[in-house]
Order: C-alpha cells, then structure tokens, then sequence
C-alpha cells in the first residue's frame, strides 16, 4: 500500500485482525504509534472479538483496559463481545459478575447482551437461573425476541424438559413470533435424545417440510443422527436421499452420520463407497470422517488398511486427535502388534499429543505379553511424565514380569518407583516383589522380602500370603504354609476360599487327606461357601487315598448343600461331573460291601 501512495489506517489494521494476521496487526499498530493514527472502538471491538472467539480472554480484557488509554471508551458492542467470550469459554461465574457490573454503566446492556448470557446459563443447566435472567430482562425494559425463546426453548431440551419446551412454543406462536428453523431444529435434538424419533419425524415431515420452512443441512443432519440412534439405517439413506431431492447439500456431517451408521452395521465397502463418493463431489472428509472409518476397520481386524487411512489423513493435512491415535493404538495392542503400536505412540509425541490412560494400560499390557519390558517400562514412565496417574496394575503386572525373567533388581526398582509415587500403600508394594518372586518359584527370596516386611511393622496383603503359601505347597514346604495361616490369624486377616483351596490343594497333593479334612471342616464353621475347585480337589485325592468313608461323607455333604456350580469352564464341569460319578461308584461299593457284611452275620446267625 506505502509503494502505490496509499496510506493504511484503522480500517487496514481491523483487516489484518479479521484475517487473523495478528503477527502483522501489532507490526501494524506500532507503525499506527509512529504516525500517530488514532484508534477508533470499532478497531478495538474488533481485536477484542478476535481474541473471544479464540477464547483467550486474558488478552481480550487486557484490550479492553487499554482502551482508555487510546482516548476510546466501549460501547455495547465491546461489552457484549467480552460477555459472550466469558460465557463461551466456560467462565461463567466472571460473566455473570461482569453483567452485575455493566448494570451500573449507562447504554452498556442491550437485548443481545441479556440473550448472550442467557445462552451461557442455559448451556450450563441452570434453568431457574435462566427464568429469572428473562424477568430481570423484562424489568429493564427489553422484551424477549425469537432468539431468546430459541435460547431458552434450547435449554430445556438440552435437559430433557420437553413438555415445557414445546409449552414455551406454544407461548411463542401466541405472542405473534413465528419460529425458525433453527427453534424447530432445538426441539427436534430435544426429541431425538429422549428416543421420541417417531414425533420427532413428525416434526420434521409434517411441520416443517409441509409448512413451507426450508430445512437446512443441520436440521436433517438432526433427524438423520435420530434415526441413526433408533437403528433404522434405511430411514438415513432415505433422508440423504431427500436432502439431494430438495437441493440441500450435504455436509461432512451428513456423510459422517450415515457412514457411522453403516460401519455399526459392519458395511465397510459401504463406507469406503460413502467416503469416495464424499470426494468425488468435492466435500471434503474432516477428522470425525476419517476417526470413524480408521475405528471401523480396526475393530474388524483390518488395522493394515486403518493405518493406510491414517497415512491419508496425514497428507492431506488433516491431522489425526488424540481420540483416533488411541483407537488404533489400542487395537494394536489388543492383537500384539506393538510395533505398529510403538510407531503411533511417537508419532503422537512428534505432534505434541500423549495418548489417553485407556491407551496406555493396552500398550503396556499388550509390550509385557512381548516381553518387551524396557519399552513397557518406558511407556509407563512416559505415562507418569504425562500427569496420568498409573495404575497399581501396571506396576505388578511388570515386577511379575521382571521377576519371571530373573530381573529382581529391576523389580525392586519399579516397587520403589511405585511407592514413591504413591500408587498404592507401601506394604502393598513390598508385597507385590512377594508375590512375583513366589509366583516364578523364588520362594526362598520371597520369604526374605516378606520377612522384611513384617520387620518393619508393615502387615502383608492377603494375596501376598496366599501366593507364598501356594509356592510353599508347590514345593513341598506344608508346615511352613500352615505356619503363614497362622501368621494371618495372629494379624486378624480374614482367610477367604483362596487361601484355604490352595492349602487344601498343598495338603492333597502331599497325601496330607485327612488334614485337609479338617480344613474343609474348618472352612464350613466359618462359613465360607467351598467352590468347584475345593471339591474337585477333595474328591480326587479321597478317590486316589481309596477312603470310602471320608467319600460318601463328602458326597452326601455336597448334595446337603445343595452345591450346584454355575460352570463357566467346560473343564471344570467335566471334572466335577467325573468326580462325582466316582463318589457315587465308592458309595455303591461301600453299599454292597456293608450289604454282603450282613447278609454274611445273617447266615451266620441262623447257623
């Protein structure tokens, strides 16, 4: 402009701000500065609505106090601009303070104003608030309009009040406003998101389409997302249909809602179809397009074609959010392709994004089942950089894995790392290196970590002792598991059926019948409830012992108890069943055997 003669001034600098040049408007402003050209409010109100609508409000206010400075004072039009950023940005407590402010100022409220922050409360969910703002409104002399019916019509539906919403029509059409689409439109999402999709199509076929009123994209896109909801994918197709028949022209929205209805239903090539077809007549796919055909295809075992989507997502610049990494990361994990996992998760970090909690535990499960230990500790230490709160899970999951591959002092050094960041209770840590050494048969060095924890006055958790004693059992060591139950007793823990089918097992296989006997009697009197395995394992080792006795006492035990297993395990079933046939077989053997005993004192009787 300079080289041709032609001077910028305020209306130049309201461009560049407009166009979002904001580098080049404080350039601008300074050269404004030199040549001492003055700002007018309606430059001001411009920068001022370009940093709301951004929602960074600390340099809108920041603005906003410079005015005066600049010889301008706000009119309206700033105040309503910084009232509706407040309320946009979720900062309604200061909107509302900020409107008890401007209630002093003389000509700084107007319709609009109220309407601005009516909008905010009731996108908020304060209904009786919003009543009362209406009232207020009315008693400083503005009378509600269309749009403050729309607003408030819009609240109720957003809260599933739709008795009253169409009560607030009612009001409307007798005070002589003639709603819009855009109020049809609120009541239509209002129906649709209490399953009313048959009134709502009402709505939409008899009002709105036969009334003469052009439906818009948005309002077919709503009973579109309806019928969608209810599952009649045929009635999307008929909508879309009827959209190209009325000359309204689909947007990415109308497309996305109808693949998404398809890719519920499992059509992929129907999707691709829509995807193509979105192309082809030059609208272009946005994230939500190109997140719902990548979560498609995923969840249909087909990662290789959603990464091959992602790649196209990429270059045609539309980069993929936090949502459709996590998708695809999970996946990969899920199936064990921690590669492909590995390659999204730093892509994620090139581009400044940390993947959700969800998708972190599926990583780091998914690199332990690998054995890719390093990498899963890095990832969960990245989760901990990341502000995400891991899971104690996590950390077990790797000391048992740690543990099994001999890496002890690498199993130490996340328990410290757990308990450092306050994960779980110190004893909980201590007791989890416990149970990853006893779990990979270090039982010796189990117990001496477990001892360490009793020295310390620290009491271990239950699945700590029943894992020892279960490696104790394993290795034959059953007075030493018997010893830790009576450790347990002395620190009043509760013994739960775990804890006595693990010894009840130590004892059977060990021959040791008959104590486990009394163990088994000594779990009734507490009232424990024995499981499948307690008489699976009872069963067999009075069946191999040949106690016919102890059998029939079991048997007649179970049927007393009415014992009748919800089997979820068709093993588990068939060993019951075994078990029991063989019970019976001892019982019908004792029966004969006393049977012929006393046939035999009979004859010898009569002789």
């Amino acid at each position: 402009m300079l080289v041709v003669g032609i001077n910028p001034d305020v209306v130049t600098y309201s461009a560049l701000i407009n166009e979002g040049m904001v580098t080049q408007a404080e350039q601008f402003k300074q050269y404004m500065s030199r040549m001492k050209i003055s700002f007018d409010v309606a430059s001001f109100n411009c920068i001022i609505d370009f940093y709301c609508t951004r929602g960074n409000m600390h340099e809108a206010f920041s603005v906003y106090d410079n005015m005066h400075r600049y010889g301008c004072s706000p009119n309206v039009d700033t105040y309503r601009n910084l009232l509706r950023g407040l309320c946009k940005g979720g900062y309604l407590v200061q909107a509302k303070e900020f409107m008890a402010c401007l209630v002093d100022i003389p000509y700084a409220i107007d319709q609009e104003t109220f309407n601005a922050l009516l909008l905010g409360i009731c996108k908020d969910g304060t209904l009786d608030e919003a009543l009362d703002l209406c009232e207020k409104m009315v008693t400083s002399n503005f009378l509600p309009d269309i749009h403050t019916y729309t607003v408030l019509l819009s609240g109720f539906c957003r809260k599933g009040k739709i008795v009253p919403a169409i009560i607030l029509l009612q009001m409307m059409l007798e005070k002589g406003f003639v709603p819009d689409i855009v109020t049809y439109t609120c009541l239509l999402n209002g129906l649709i998101k209490e399953g009313q999709v048959k009134v709502a199509s009402y709505l939409f076929q008899e009002i709105i389409c036969k009334e003469g009123m052009y439906a818009d994209c948005i309002a077919y896109n709503s009973m579109m997302n309806g019928y969608l909801k209810a599952g009649m994918i045929h009635k999307v197709d008929m909508t879309i249909r009827d959209m190209h028949h009325n000359e309204v022209y689909p947007n990415p929205a109308s497309y996305n809602i109808l693949m998404h209805g398809h890719i519920k239903k499992g059509h992929l090539s129907r999707s691709v179809y829509l995807y193509k077809d979105m192309v082809r007549k030059g609208i272009r796919p946005n994230n939500v397009t190109y997140r719902l055909l990548i979560h498609g295809f995923s969840k249909h075992g087909m990662t290789e074609i959603a990464i091959k989507f992602l790649d196209k997502m990429v270059l045609e610049r539309i980069y993929p959010d936090r949502l459709t990494f996590d998708v695809l990361i999970t996946v990969c994990s899920e199936k064990s392709r921690m590669s492909n996992a590995l390659q999204l998760f730093n892509c994620m970090k090139r581009l400044y994004m940390s993947p959700s909690s969800k998708a972190y535990s599926a990583m780091i499960n998914g690199l332990i089942r690998k054995n890719w230990l390093q990498q899963s500790c890095d990832v969960l230490r990245d989760m901990v950089e990341s502000g995400l709160e891991p899971n104690h899970t996590h950390y077990i999951a790797l000391i048992n894995a740690k543990c099994r591959l001999g890496d002890i002092n690498g199993a130490f050094r996340l328990k410290e790392e757990m308990a450092a960041l306050g994960v779980v209770p110190a004893e909980v840590a201590e007791s989890s290196i416990v149970r990853g050494l006893s779990k990979c048969g270090k039982v010796e060095e189990g117990i001496i970590v477990f001892c360490s924890i009793i020295r310390a006055g620290m009491v271990p958790t239950i699945a700590t002792f029943t894992t020892l004693m279960h490696g104790l059992c394993k290795e034959g060591k059953i007075a030493d598991a018997l010893h830790l139950k009576g450790s347990m007793e002395l620190y009043g823990l509760k013994i739960d059926v775990v804890t006595y089918n693990v010894l009840i097992t130590g004892l059977c296989n060990n021959q040791c019948v008959s104590d486990a006997l009394d163990l088994y009697e000594e779990m009734k009197s507490k009232q424990l409830r024995p499981n499948i395995t307690t008489y699976t394992t009872m069963i067999g080792a009075i069946c191999a012992t040949g106690r016919i006795l102890e059998g029939q006492k079991l048997l007649n035990d179970i049927e007393d108890r009415g014992f009748v297993p919800s089997y979820k395990d068709q093993i588990l079933e068939w060993r019951m069943e075994n078990a029991m046939r063989r019970l019976n077989i001892i019982r019908n053997c004792r029966k004969e055997i006393t049977s012929k005993n006393e046939v035999e004192l009979l004859h010898a009787d009569h002789e």
